[in-house]
């Protein structure tokens, strides 16, 4: 039998594989080794030729693609072993990513991004448990769904977040990019109450704005002249 080469994570004890915490990315955590994870675990893309930002990107792009909403890091121990960044329409520094993606700019939809996984540790369940809290934390907020992107040649990567849940929205393609992606969309929160609720909202802002537009082309003189009816004019 062929063993595989030993490496910090090939060393670790099996009882070590279920003491996985996701938690919000803290001081402590250091941005270059998880750069050096997020080279790693796009890597094979980068190799077929697609100019991944994640498989190239330095330190300083790391943080600044950190504070774009809430990062999230899965750890085993000291090591960071995945990451996501969840955002949403109120956060300015993904405008960028709402610029291009019309269903991150829909205000009940959070999104998320810069997702990996070190690739010694795929397929035990880590990115499950991020994406869940990722979704747990938007759902907390308010959001009734989520959106996604990936490369439409991550064949992988696309269909792990089919298994989620996510389905096709549309494609598009990134400025500077040599690929196109594919935009995946999920419902994480069907409370019946909370769907009316913001329905409601939503057609009274409809509403209300038909109204401000019809008054744009009425003088204060007839806006105050009585005409009989119940509220005076």
């Amino acid at each position: 039998m062929n063993l595989p080469q030993a490496t910090p994570a090939a060393l670790m004890p099996p009882t070590e594989w279920t003491d996985i915490e996701v938690r919000a990315l803290a001081v402590r955590d250091s941005l270059s080794h998880l750069t050096e994870m997020l080279h790693r675990a796009y890597a094979h893309l980068a190799a077929e030729g697609l100019n991944m930002t994640q498989a190239v990107q330095d330190e300083e792009t790391t943080r600044q693609r950190t504070l774009e909403g809430q990062c999230l890091v899965a750890t085993i121990g000291p090591r960071v072993v995945g990451t996501v960044t969840v955002s949403t329409p109120l956060d300015t520094l993904s405008s960028l990513r709402s610029q291009h993606v019309p269903l991150y700019r829909e205000p009940d939809t959070g999104h998320m991004h810069q997702f990996a996984v070190d690739p010694e540790l795929r397929h035990r369940g880590i990115g499950t448990l991020l994406m869940q809290e990722a979704e747990r934390w938007a759902r907390g907020r308010g959001y009734l769904a989520m959106g996604i992107d990936a490369p439409l040649p991550a064949r992988e990567l696309i269909q792990f977040f089919r298994h989620q849940g996510y389905q096709v929205d549309g494609e598009l393609q990134w400025p500077g990019k040599n690929y196109r992606s594919v935009v995946m969309r999920k419902v994480i929160d069907r409370s019946p109450l909370q769907a009316h609720l913001l329905s409601t909202a939503r057609h009274a802002h409809w509403a209300l704005r038909r109204v401000l537009d019809a008054l744009q082309a009425v003088s204060d003189e007839d806006y105050r002249r009585d005409l009989g009816l119940h509220l005076g004019s």
